[in-house]
């Protein structure tokens, strides 16, 4: 990837997120407080199952949700789980 006067491109970022998701080793999150936060992921290459919206208001709840989700996917790629997917929420 070749970085211009030190920016990153949004063409750029998509390529990256890409390019490192399919090595195994990386999985990219989206959480926006929009009603497009979805799109906007994956418009970024980051899966659907690996984004979200939530309420301002239910933050909290999310960031519980988010932590859990965090404790998970470190507990299966200490085993060796080849796992692209994060979210607790849309992956049960």
């Amino acid at each position: 990837m070749k970085i211009h006067q030190g920016f990153l491109t949004v063409y750029s970022i998509k390529n990256l997120i890409k390019e490192l998701e399919a090595t195994g080793k990386w999985a990219f999150t989206y959480m926006g407080a929009t009603i497009d936060a979805i799109e906007i992921a994956v418009n970024m290459n980051i899966k659907v199952q690996n984004s979200m919206s939530f309420e301002k208001e239910s933050f909290g709840e999310t960031y519980a949700m988010l932590a859990n989700s965090l404790e998970r996917y470190i507990d299966l790629k200490s085993t060796g789980e080849k796992t692209g997917y994060f979210l607790i929420e849309n992956n049960p």
